[in-house]
Parts: C-alpha cells; structure tokens; sequence
C-alpha cells in the first residue's frame, strides 16, 4: 500500500507540475459550467410555462428528475470522455 501511495503522490505532482491537469480541469469546469446554465435555464422556462398554463393547479415540474438528474448524467458523460484523455498520458 506504501508503494502505491507513492506513485500516486508523484503521478499528482507530475499533472500539476505541467499546465495538463489545469487544462482538464477548466475544460470540465466550462462544459459543466455551460450545461448547468443551460439546464437550468430550460427549467425554468418550464415552471413559467406550468405556472401559466396550469394556474399552479397540481404537482409541477420536479428539481430532481427535471433539472439534477439530465446535469449529473450529462457530467457523467463528460467525465467519461475527460479520463482516458488524462489517463493516456500514464500508459504513454
């Protein structure tokens, strides 16, 4: 376990020695950034669109099924493209 402590201790210094793990980092930062506002715009939109239609009658659009769940599964998806990118660098 010792070991394995201290290759991750210098694979870390290695990403943050380099600009490469600031670029993943603000690449992740700005895709998520840009889906979070996009999302949470289209929410939104659909409370006022409920709300004008409906009268507030009734069950409205949920936070968690209609605004955090299509953030994280987006972020997911991100994610998966962003490891292999910083992982290619360890098997190079």
């Amino acid at each position: 376990m010792k070991n394995a402590l201290t290759i991750a201790k210098k694979d870390f210094r290695g990403y943050f020695a380099s600009p490469v793990a600031y670029v993943v980092i603000g690449m992740f930062l700005f895709i998520t950034g840009w889906m979070f506002s996009s999302i949470l715009e289209n929410f939104l939109k659909g409370v006022a669109d409920y709300e004008r239609f409906q009268g507030g009658m009734g069950k409205g659009p949920n936070l968690n099924e209609h605004f955090l769940r299509p953030l994280y599964g987006n972020m997911n998806v991100v994610l998966l493209l962003l490891v292999p990118f910083v992982t290619m660098r360890l098997f190079a």
